[in-house]
C-alpha cells in the first residue's frame, strides 16, 4: 500500500488510542504490525527534520553548545517548512496491514483520529468518511497545506 509520510507521521495519535484499548488477539497483533511499519518509518522522518534544523537553523553560541541546547530554526522558518512538507508529501510503500471498522467501532474516537488512521482501516462507513474528509479540509485550511491535487 502507498502512503505519504505525512499520513504515516499523523497517525501516530490515533494509533496511540486504539493501543490503549482491549482489542481480540488477532486484532491486537495486525494493530502491533501497523505500529512496527509507524515506528519504523518515523524514525526516518525524525533523522531527516533533524537534519533539516541543522541546515537551517541558527548558529549556536559556545555556551549554548556547552549547555547541550537544541539548535532552533527561527530566521529560516519558512525554507525548514517547504522542505520539511515536501518531505511529508513523499509516498513509500509499506505492508498492507488494515484493521476493520468493526473491530474498533466502540473504541471512542474523535474525527481527526478517524483522519489519523484512516489508511489503516477498512470498512468504514461512508458517512464517518464524509465527516472525515470535512475534518480534513478544515484541518489543510488551518495549517496553510493546499489539497486541491489530493
Amino acid at each position: 500500500m502507498e502512503l505519504t509520510l505525512g499520513q504515516i507521521f499523523n497517525s501516530t495519535s490515533g494509533l496511540e488510542k486504539l493501543i490503549k484499548a482491549p482489542l481480540p488477539v488477532k486484532i491486537a497483533y495486525r494493530l502491533k504490525r501497523i505500529i512496527d511499519i509507524v515506528t519504523n518509518e518515523s524514525k526516518h522522518i525524525e533523522k531527516a527534520r533533524q537534519d533539516l534544523v541543522k541546515t537551517y537553523a541558527e548558529e549556536q553560541t559556545e555556551e549554548e553548545k556547552k549547555e547541550n541546547k537544541p539548535q532552533q530554526v527561527i530566521s529560516k522558518v519558512a525554507e525548514f517548512q517547504k522542505d520539511f512538507f515536501a518531505l511529508l508529501g513523499e509516498t513509500v510503500t509499506v505492508k498492507d496491514f488494515k484493521l476493520p471498522f468493526s473491530s474498533i467501532e466502540d473504541i471512542k474516537l474523535t474525527v481527526t483520529d478517524i483522519v489519523a488512521i484512516e489508511p489503516w482501516i477498512e470498512g468504514i462507513p461512508e458517512e464517518l468518511l464524509e465527516a472525515a474528509d470535512e475534518a480534513k479540509t478544515e484541518d489543510d485550511a488551518e495549517s496553510g497545506v493546499d489539497n486541491k491535487d489530493a
